[in-house]
């Protein structure tokens, strides 16, 4: 004979609500609320010695297992909604340098303010006056730099009785492009032994630089997010980069499609710096009916096909082409580092065949 239990008490109740409710939403937030706030319920029933229904209070008894499985439980949930609520605070820039940067890849790839200052974690800003040399052909491959302001001239060498080939970089481009293949999506440039280029500030520039070693912390290390823009911003350069060679004549255009100024050309920051966020640029602002439609959209029980499928270059042809960016530029830099080191021993040959000389 089947025995028709009482029911569970009103801890029991509450936790199996959360748990409803964390199934039924799509943030991850809201998801790891609810699912804290279970668990907070079945550690009470735990506490409470698992009361009947309607009965919240002692029973004379205690659950030693449920109180520790829920405890364990909360500090992983808890400390996810913490992460979750402190990565949506104010993000707030230590200079009006980094709160540009931050403008320019907003507008290029969407980037946020939190992953930004992550980025802004890595890599380094350099000042660099007329003359002055940048890059040097031995290691042509092994930073990403973007220049913020000033101009820049690229010489390029294509190898032993090929033609060099000079370019003039302007505020917002970066170089080298094939650094940016570690972001998986193969976008040529790639490193080669006989390519290189020397790079020389043209005016007084300032420049943000990472290493090929930061970018693979951005690629594998940081959230997926962070990959996922670079690769917008990325397109946006190469594009804005295409347009300019296409129609050299008609000037250079910013992310909104406007054209650059005149004294853009003379190696001045581009507007996509140095305009504040227009109206449409920045999130909506939420009155009541907005944030009603808003916690709605936050309920989606029956999920798109997809949904945990990622960017990330980990796998498959996109972790193939982010390890042959990364393994062709520590070959090269292990080529350059060889070639220094017979130089020195060169030199130091001739400076002793020089005394024996003497």
């Amino acid at each position: 004979m089947v025995t028709v239990l009482q029911p569970g008490g009103p801890w029991n109740q509450l936790a199996s609500a959360s748990f409803l409710l964390s199934a039924l939403v799509s943030d991850l937030l809201i998801l790891r609320l609810f699912l804290f706030a279970a668990y907070i319920f079945l550690f009470a029933a735990a506490l409470t010695g698992y009361p009947r229904f309607p009965r919240w209070g002692w029973q004379d008894a205690i659950s030693v297992d449920g109180l520790a499985w829920s405890s364990t439980i909360i500090v992983f949930h808890g400390y996810a909604v913490w992460r979750h609520l402190w990565d949506e605070r104010p993000i707030r820039f230590r200079s009006e340098d980094e709160e540009q940067l931050w403008r320019l890849f907003h507008r290029r790839s969407g980037m946020y303010r939190l992953e930004m200052s992550e980025c802004l974690r890595y890599g380094r800003w350099a000042r660099y006056a007329a003359g002055d040399v940048i890059v040097t052909p031995g290691a042509s491959h092994l930073r990403l730099h973007l220049v913020v302001e000033g101009l820049v001239e690229l010489e390029v060498d294509h190898g032993a009785g090929k033609e060099r080939v000079l370019n003039t970089l302007h505020s917002g481009t970066i170089f080298d492009f094939g650094v940016a293949n570690v972001f998986g999506v193969y976008i040529g440039f790639e490193c080669a032994q006989d390519v290189g280029f020397t790079a020389r500030a043209k005016t007084d520039c300032l420049l943000y630089e990472w290493s090929i070693d930061d970018l693979e912390v951005f690629a594998s290390r940081l959230s997926p997010s962070v990959p996922a823009f670079w690769r917008s911003f990325v397109l946006c350069e190469v594009g804005l980069e295409y347009a300019g060679r296409v129609h050299p004549a008609r000037g250079t255009r910013s992310a909104n499609g406007e054209w650059e100024g005149p004294e853009y050309e003379a190696g001045a920051r581009s507007r996509d710096f140095t305009e504040p966020l227009r109206p449409e640029e920045l999130p909506p602002r939420r009155g009541l009916w907005g944030t009603l439609r808003a916690v709605l959209r936050v309920f989606d029980p029956l999920p798109p096909a997809g949904l945990r499928h990622c960017s990330t270059p980990m796998s498959g042809v996109m972790a193939r082409n982010r390890l042959a960016a990364v393994a062709a530029a520590k070959g090269l830099e292990q080529r350059a580092t060889l070639q220094q080191e017979e130089r020195a021993q060169d030199d130091v040959e001739a400076a002793k065949a020089v005394a024996g000389v003497k």
